[in-house]
This record gives C-alpha cells, sequence and structure tokens, in this order.
C-alpha cells in the first residue's frame, strides 16, 4: 500500500492507489478489458462459436460469420479503450466509464431485444447478463461515486468500496 508520501506517478499507477474505491474500480476495468478482448478474439478466431447461443447453426462461410467477424475490431478496440484507460488521468477515466456505461447498457438492451425475436435460445441470456454487469458496474461507478471513484490520491473511503462491492455482488 502507498501512502501520500509516495511520488505521484507512482500514485498514478493502477491498482497501487491509496483510495480503495479506486484499485477496486482498477480492478473493474482491467477484467472488463480482458473480457471485451476475449469475447472479441472469439469473435474474431471463431465466428461459428456463438452457435451456442443460436436456435440455427453458425457456419464458418455465411454472411452471419463474416458480420461476427467485422464487429470484432470495434470490439478489440473497447478492449483496448479499457485497458488503456488505466493509465489516463482521473478526469479522462471518468468521461470513458460515461460512455462505457451508456454503451454497454445499450448492448444489453439490444440482447433482450434479439432474444425476443425468437432467433435465439435462452443461453443468450447469459451474454445479457454479463452486458448488464458490465454497464450496471459503470453506472454505478460513474452515477454513485462520481469522479473521485478514480482518485487514486485517497477521496475513496473503505466504506465507498464496501458499497460499491455489495452493489455488485448484488447482482451475481
Amino acid at each position: 500500500m502507498l501512502n501520500k508520501k509516495d511520488s505521484s506517478i507512482e500514485i498514478s499507477q493502477p491498482f497501487r492507489g491509496i483510495s480503495k474505491l479506486s484499485r477496486t474500480v482498477d480492478y473493474f476495468v482491467a477484467s472488463h478489458s480482458v473480457f471485451a478482448f476475449t469475447f472479441a478474439s472469439v469473435s474474431l478466431l471463431y465466428p461459428q462459436a456463438f452457435s451456442l447461443f443460436c436456435k440455427t447453426p453458425i457456419i464458418s462461410d455465411s454472411v452471419t460469420s463474416d458480420c461476427i467477424r467485422l464487429s470484432s475490431p470495434f470490439i478489440f478496440g473497447f478492449a483496448l479503450f479499457a485497458y488503456k484507460s488505466l493509465r489516463f488521468p482521473n478526469e479522462v477515466r471518468y468521461e470513458i466509464a460515461q460512455v462505457f456505461a451508456v454503451s454497454v447498457s445499450l448492448a444489453t438492451l439490444v440482447c433482450l431485444f434479439v432474444q425476443g425475436l425468437g432467433r435465439w435460445n435462452n443461453l443468450l441470456l447469459l451474454n445479457s447478463g454479463v452486458f448488464a454487469y458490465v454497464g450496471f458496474g459503470y453506472g454505478i461507478i460513474v452515477y454513485a461515486f462520481g469522479k473521485k471513484a478514480f482518485d487514486r490520491e485517497g477521496s475513496g473511503t473503505d466504506d465507498e468500496k464496501e458499497r460499491f462491492l455489495k452493489y455488485m455482488t448484488s447482482m451475481v
């Protein structure tokens, strides 16, 4: 654990903030990055894996597979954006979290909408759940804690970290 006597360069490093809330947010953002990178890799390299969620198989040589592959660079972009944001200034990280809160929540709504079209099986709800968890997480970070959630120098209290963890575990 760092204290305020340590250099500001060290404090601004991911996972090393004085604030436990900021370290929790760092782990959340890092897990989002890993999940998105994995999702993008599957989309690019083995799009037919999404047959798991469909009522009809997705074959490698199909328009459906092409569409899945075409989405992968954007998913990689989200993954890399989340990863890179760990080293951005607090104010910028807050703005990025707002974008993620909205866009991932929108992805949740789209998943739920297409679920109702009848072409997808109930396993698609797993994707909806993951997107909801990530979108809700960013929403809690942004709207319940605000900019102080990204302050690695100590404005987030242990009680706030516990409150964030309580919100997030209530979803599981």
